[in-house]
């Protein structure tokens, strides 16, 4: 297995084996192998990914568990957002959106 980088922050890899020379059961068996490999890589990558975004993450539940109970207005949304890190801005735009699962009666 080579890997090497393409465009940007993708990876690509080059897995180069003989197939002639081994038997049907031994191939695939290698081919598996190497697409868990891949499995195990692509889960660390998004377990890496979604550890940077966690406290982004909370910071957006804890507004939008805030605003859902108390109706919060703008600027009582950006003096939130101030105090968890948001940077100053000339402008904001601030719109939450949730989305409700109805159950059918």
């Amino acid at each position: 297995i080579y890997p090497y980088r393409a465009f940007g922050e993708n990876s690509c890899y080059l897995f180069i084996f003989d197939s002639e020379s081994l038997s049907a059961d031994t191939s695939a068996l290698v081919i598996e192998q190497v697409l868990l490999a891949f499995e195990f890589l692509l889960y660390k990558n998004l377990c890496i990914s979604y550890n940077k975004l966690k406290d982004d993450e909370k910071l957006l539940l804890s507004i939008l568990k805030k605003h859902k109970s108390d109706n919060l207005t703008s600027q009582q949304l950006l003096t939130i957002g101030k105090a968890q890190g948001l940077k100053l801005s000339k402008f904001y735009y601030v719109i939450l959106v949730t989305l409700e699962s109805f159950k059918n009666t």
